[in-house]
């Protein structure tokens, strides 16, 4: 490995963007029609690549296969491949703010987004941060290559 562990400084960044997933997946991502609550997180990740076909809204669930590969870059101090991964993460998350309707149910039919949720944000920072992490892991690998 480039580094040892306790002198990389993406790993805090990493801890944080894994505290910050993990939070989300407690919370509600969004709510639909008449503001009733949407899935909570945990749902999201467990079953939001059902309606994949369907819906383009559900693209934003590939954020999150996404998002762990980046994460076992930024661990293995995999520089470039990383930052791909990460940002990537960051705009299938990301794009998930202009989309109007989703499939939410297993009968595939598309309602309304009314808002977004506490748990929506918390994934959202949970990919800026990995973002910060992979770039970090990017420097950090430039600087110790050149210095000898």
């Amino acid at each position: 490995m480039w580094a040892s562990l306790k002198t990389r400084r993406s790993l805090p960044l990493l801890l944080v963007s894994v505290v910050l997933y993990v939070a989300c997946l407690n919370f509600e991502a969004y709510s639909v029609q008449n503001d009733r609550p949407g899935p909570e997180g945990i749902l999201l990740l467990t079953l939001g690549f059902t309606p994949l076909p369907a819906s383009v809204a559900s693209l934003a669930w590939l954020a999150n296969p996404l998002l762990i590969v980046a994460w076992i870059l930024i661990w293995n101090g995999t520089d470039k491949l990383s930052v791909v991964f990460a940002v990537l993460s960051f705009l299938f998350a990301g794009g998930f703010i202009f989309m109007r309707r989703i499939v939410g149910s297993e009968a595939l039919i598309a309602q309304e987004i009314t808002g977004l949720g506490p748990g929506y944000w918390l994934w959202l920072a949970s990919t800026t941060v990995a973002c910060a992490a992979a770039a970090m892991c990017w420097i950090e690998k430039d600087s110790a290559e050149a210095t000898p």
